[in-house]
């Protein structure tokens, strides 16, 4: 409800030029919401619950929709009274990857995708899919892009080669 009423607030004020890219951002939040919302109901549907063990789904449900905020391991674990070994090992069996790689590459996923559709500045983007550290989002973006956040818009934004 606070990501709709900001989009409400952002395209009623549009105070700066930058209002229809932002607008454009949320609409994506939103949509990515509903999109988890709807198939919430039937996990057998959902592609990032398919496979994985029971007790593992409402803490990927809770990554999907908590990712731009900080999220530390003891949040989880305290969340879901579950310790940092059983944690680590269902995200090593059921996902191949630990905790603190799956919340990055899905940071980084949406990250991409904002650069691609937008022309918001980049550190408005790293804020927005929970990183604060500009070395540390420019470091992991291009670890797992290949790219810096620069190049991967330069090399993919529609909006760029208009």
């Amino acid at each position: 409800s606070s990501l709709y009423d900001s989009f409400g607030e952002l395209t009623h004020e549009q105070a700066c030029e930058n209002w229809p890219c932002r607008s454009r951002s949320y609409l994506m939040w939103l949509l990515f919401l509903l999109e988890n919302l709807y198939s919430v109901g039937d996990y057998s549907n959902e592609k990032m619950l398919a496979g994985v063990e029971e007790k593992l789904n409402p803490i990927l449900l809770y990554i999907y929709n908590n990712y731009d905020k900080k999220i530390a391991v003891s949040d989880i674990t305290e969340k879901f009274f579950i310790n940092r070994t059983t944690l680590s090992k269902l995200f090593q069996d059921n996902l191949g990857e630990t905790f603190l790689t799956y919340l990055n590459k899905l940071r980084i996923t949406m990250a991409s995708t904002i650069l691609r559709d937008t022309m918001l500045p980049i550190n408005e983007i790293m804020f927005r899919v929970g990183f604060s550290d500009t070395v540390h989002f420019f470091r992991t973006f291009k670890k797992y892009t290949g790219f810096t956040p620069s190049e991967y818009r330069e090399k993919f934004n529609w909006m760029q080669n208009e």
